[in-house]
């Protein structure tokens, strides 16, 4: 910006940094480059979110209160009226003009109330200005020291204190406020490198009961699937950690699995069936958290997982490619675990699935072709293994220029199971 930008700082500066008992006060300015560090800077749909009053009201109380001593004298208005004073900032920050504040209202025109209430930054500019506050030529100094690490860490452990083993995670209509923390309250965790709490959290019924009523679950799963593997990736980093990697991950799965279940089961015992869009979520999610595990070498537990996935696919959908992935991911389980002739079932199944869809051509055809003479070798059945083989490669160069990795890889299957023979 030059000398323009220079300018809307020093305007920004003077107007968040109103005089308070006669004394300038930094508390605005530290509540809102805490509102940019800790909601905009890594949300995924980018840098101006729209944040409920709820946890803006959570995150300006606890960042207050870790620099208490440092912003307050004794009897100052701040102090004796604390926890007005922070819902009066977001006002204040509206006012500025450095805040948009959506007030959502009924058919009368009357608010609708706190949970209906949003916040959102203006304009990028404001996002520079935020960053800018937390460098050392800010003037903020050591209120902003460690801040990413401080600041999430207050942010996430009040919310905790309130709702850990707390029912209400899972009532039927979270306001806004629970709503953001039941999808991003493990994202701060793991940001305030608070990862065994994470990993509590993620296995906690209540908390994956209310997370999948809050954001459905399609989207639920997938938040959930995507948290646990951070986690799980920490937990590797954490040698000393007392919670064991894969068992964390098979927990949380099997936790989200129970919930699933329930939910259908419900739809059950109110005398209907689930829905067909509800029995193909659930088959996906199941299928999201059995290809996670597998792909972690928790073969036995992704197993679950990928019968749970079938058994609802199958029924929904029937004859269909996402059904026959799932076979196909089934059966690398079953061959990862000696399980030979389960893993020749499930393939064989997939072909008659893939036949059915494609004829006897294509590459997803030959894929599991290919498999099969692995599992056939695997088994030291060399003639059945070269047949496959040979077969999947005629498959493959009906068309070799779409095919050139898989054909090389079926040339690879077959040298090592001549290596096998010892030819």
């Amino acid at each position: 910006f030059g000398v323009a930008g220079d300018m809307l700082y020093e305007i920004l500066d003077q107007s968040l940094a109103p005089t308070v008992d006669g004394k300038t006060t930094k508390a605005i300015k530290l509540c809102f480059a805490a509102f940019v560090l800790v909601f905009c800077k890594y949300h995924p749909s980018g840098g101006r979110p729209v944040i409920p009053s709820g946890a803006v009201d959570e995150l300006f109380e606890a960042v207050l209160h870790t620099k208490e001593s440092d912003l307050f004298d004794d009897g100052n208005i701040f102090e004796q009226q604390f926890r007005r004073a922070t819902q009066l900032i977001p006002e204040a920050l509206a006012a500025l003009g450095v805040m948009n504040v959506d007030k959502a209202v009924d058919g009368n025109g009357n608010v609708n109330g706190e949970s209906s209430t949003t916040l959102q930054l203006k304009h990028d500019i404001m996002l520079e200005y935020g960053d800018y506050l937390l460098s050392p030529e800010g003037g903020l100094g050591d209120l902003v020291r460690d801040a990413e690490l401080v600041w999430n860490r207050a942010f996430a452990s009040s919310y905790l204190e309130d709702m850990v083993g707390n029912s209400t995670w899972d009532v039927t209509k979270p306001n806004a406020g629970r709503k953001y923390a039941l999808e991003f309250l493990v994202n701060h965790l793991l940001r305030a490198e608070m990862i065994q709490e994470a990993a509590v959290l993620l296995r906690d019924e209540r908390f994956v009961r209310g997370r999948l009523i809050a954001l459905g679950l399609n989207k639920g799963t997938k938040k959930h699937v995507q948290d646990c593997e951070e986690t799980f990736d920490l937990l590797l980093d954490i040698r000393s950690s007392m919670t064991e990697p894969g068992d964390f991950i098979s927990r949380a799965y099997e936790k989200c699995g129970a919930v699933i279940s329930t939910q259908l089961s419900s739809s059950h015992s109110l005398g209907s069936t689930a829905s067909g869009h509800e029995t193909v979520d659930a088959g996906l999610a199941y299928n999201a958290m059995g290809f996670s595990l597998a792909e972690r070498n928790r073969w036995l537990d992704a197993t679950y997982h990928y019968n749970r996935s079938y058994e609802l696919l199958d029924m929904a959908l029937g004859d269909n490619e996402v059904v026959a992935s799932i076979l196909f991911n089934r059966s690398v389980v079953y061959f990862e675990t000696n399980q030979y002739e389960k893993s020749m079932e499930s393939l064989d199944e997939c072909l008659n699935q893939r036949t059915a869809i494609y004829g006897e051509q294509g590459p997803l055809v030959a894929q599991t072709i290919c498999k099969k003479g692995c599992v056939f070798a695997a088994m030291s059945d060399y003639p059945a293994a070269m047949y496959n083989y040979r077969k999947a490669l005629d498959i493959y160069q009906v068309e070799p220029n779409r095919s050139r990795v898989e054909i090389g890889n079926t040339f690879q299957a077959m040298g090592r199971m001549h290596r096998e023979k010892g030819e």
